[in-house]
């Protein structure tokens, strides 16, 4: 997949390299998970791929768990553009409700989840299956960011560093105006086929505008055929309700309350080195409160000032390998 395809993938995914035997999709099961509402998903499946091996005393271990809707081949096929996997043991874990794990897609009756169930079930695959006790660095973006910060508050001391691109450890209000309207377009249409079509289109035009810049977005498709353009995008919309659990996830999302502690206790709760990736223009996950986390734990901040807005890190590849090379060294 060339990285011009990759960001496709990742940017109808949120709106709207060499071959390894390793990298083929496993599936772990877990026989009876319990979400954090009590509720029960059966044989629940989680999906993963790994690349190269395991060192000897298990220190070279990388996780990255995927961003809304991604999937493990196409987040592995990011994270190899920015971290060396040279005598690494890579773990990328497909996020629950994703279409690959258990998802309403694939699940009678499928519960609600949230972000702390996915990191959960993530803990599991690695301990219990993989038999991993502690991670070198876990690195997310935009869902997977967001998991990455629920990961330093629910198992502080399991990884030694952590790098989150583009998440938040909650929503701002903006955010909340955003992720609501997705999920209430989903909800109001339920399962008549003509609304919840037109539901989706809606979705894919919101994500558009917001996804980068108007700059961005006039530069890059300005000569298009509009028409043709928005029917392709329309044709990329995916399955609305494994969006609707990943994105009511994303909505009641909060590092803070789900831990049972205050912004200014993070210094001395967190255990482990963390670098912050932001994008300024980011009107998909508003990078305020990442700002915040930054001057609280007094951890190394990146700021991308491009146009790009959401999708910054895969814009400013360069400068984002770069960043992770020297936080890593």
């Amino acid at each position: 997949m060339t990285f011009k395809n990759l960001l496709i993938v990742f940017t109808a995914s949120i709106f709207c390299l060499p071959t390894y035997s390793q990298s083929e999709l496993q599936i772990h099961i877990i026989e009876n998970f319990i979400t954090t509402s009590n509720d029960t998903i059966k044989n629940c499946k989680i999906g993963y791929r790994t690349l190269g091996n395991l060192n000897e005393d298990k220190s070279n271990v990388v996780f990255m768990p995927t961003w809304h809707l991604g999937t493990s081949e196409d987040n592995l096929e990011y994270l190899k553009n920015i971290v060396d996997t040279n005598g690494k043991y890579i773990v990328v874990i497909d996020a629950l409700g994703n279409g690959v794990s258990s998802s309403p897609s694939n699940y009678s009756k499928f519960p609600e989840i949230s972000i702390r169930d996915m990191v959960n079930s993530q803990y599991d695959l690695l301990t219990n299956h993989l038999k991993i006790e502690n991670i070198n660095l876990l690195i997310g973006v935009s869902m997977g960011g967001i998991q990455a910060y629920e990961w330093m508050v629910a198992y502080p001391e399991y990884m030694n560093q952590l790098i989150a691109i583009n998440g938040t450890t909650k929503g701002s209000f903006y955010d909340k105006v955003l992720w609501n309207l997705i999920v209430t377009l989903i909800e109001d249409a339920g399962n008549d086929t003509i609304a919840m079509n037109y539901a989706m289109k809606r979705i894919t035009d919101i994500m558009l505008l917001t996804g980068t810049s108007p700059s961005h977005i006039s530069k890059t498709f300005e000569s298009e055929n509009f028409e043709e353009f928005m029917v392709k995008r329309y044709n990329q919309q995916g399955n609305p309700f494994n969006r609707l659990a990943q994105f009511k996830a994303i909505l009641e999302h909060n590092i803070y309350k789900n831990r049972g502690i205050e912004p200014g206790d993070l210094a001395e709760w967190v255990k482990t080195k963390v670098l912050i990736i932001i994008a300024e223009q980011d009107h998909v996950v508003n990078p305020i409160y990442s700002k915040e986390l930054a001057k609280i734990l007094e951890c190394e901040l990146l700021e991308l000032t491009g146009d790009c807005g959401h999708i910054a890190a895969f814009c400013d590849v360069e400068q984002v390998k770069q960043a992770v090379k020297k936080f890593l060294n």
